[in-house]
C-alpha cells in the first residue's frame, strides 16, 4: 500500500503561517520525513517510537504500518501532517490508542514539529484543532497525552490547550536505555463534561 485508505483536508487560521493546514500522509512526504527528524535530535529524543537517525525504511515503516493502518482501522483520519501554503510537510500529530485495551472513545495525542516552525505557537495552534476534531466530529470522551520531565515546550503547549495534569500520575518509559519519567495530562470533552453537571 502506498495511499492513505482516507483523505483530510482542514484549514487552520494562523497569524505566522499562511496556508497552514493538516491532511492525510502522503508517501511523497518521506523525504521531509527522513529530513526534519534527522536535523532535529530532540524530536527523538521527546518522544518514545522515533528512531535516531531516521531512515528511509523509518519513514515507509511509518507511512504503511502505523499512520495508514491506523486510520484503516479506526475509519478515521488520525495521524495528520501539519503543512504550510507549499503542501510540504511541517510536521505531524495523532490521535492514537496505547494499547488494545484503550476504550474507544478516548484517545492518545502524540506530535512533533520540524525545527524551522519552532517559536512561531504553531503546536499551540494545531493541537488545539485537533482537539476540535476529535471531541466534535469523532464524539470522543477524552484524550490524554504525556510528555517527559524537563520537555517544557511540549508541557506549555499541553497546559495552553487546556490539558489538566493528572496528579500523581507518572509513567515510566526506557529511552535509550535509560529510565525516563513522564507527567501525564487529560482533557475531557467539554461538552460532555456539561452535560454530566446538568
Amino acid at each position: 500500500m502506498e495511499t492513505s485508505p482516507l483523505t483530510t483536508h482542514i484549514a487552520i487560521d494562523h497569524p505566522l503561517i499562511p496556508g497552514l493546514h493538516l491532511t492525510e500522509a502522503r508517501w511523497s512526504d518521506r523525504a521531509t520525513l527522513v529530513r526534519l527528524i534527522n536535523d532535529a535530535p530532540e524530536i527523538s529524543q521527546n518522544t518514545v517510537a522515533i528512531p535516531y537517525p531516521y531512515s528511509d525504511q523509518d519513514a515507509e515503516f511509518a507511512l504503511r504500518e502505523v499512520f495508514w493502518k491506523q486510520d484503516q482501522a479506526t475509519g478515521q483520519v488520525r495521524n495528520f501532517v501539519i503543512r504550510g501554503q507549499d503542501d510540504v510537510l511541517m510536521g505531524v500529530i495523532s490521535l492514537f490508542h496505547r494499547s488494545e485495551n484503550d476504550p474507544r472513545d478516548s484517545a492518545e495525542l502524540g506530535y512533533w514539529l520540524g525545527s524551522p516552525y519552532w517559536g512561531k505557537s504553531v503546536m499551540t495552534t494545531v493541537v488545539r484543532c485537533v482537539l476540535q476534531v476529535a471531541f466534535g466530529d469523532y464524539g470522543l470522551r477524552s484524550v490524554s497525552s504525556g510528555c517527559f520531565l524537563g520537555n517544557n515546550k511540549s508541557r506549555r503547549v499541553l497546559e495552553k490547550s487546556g490539558f489538566q495534569l493528572l496528579d500523581g500520575q507518572r509513567t515510566y518509559t526506557k529511552l535509550n536505555g535509560q529510565v525516563v519519567q513522564s507527567h501525564r495530562f487529560e482533557l475531557k470533552n467539554p461538552a460532555m463534561a456539561q452535560q454530566a453537571m446538568e
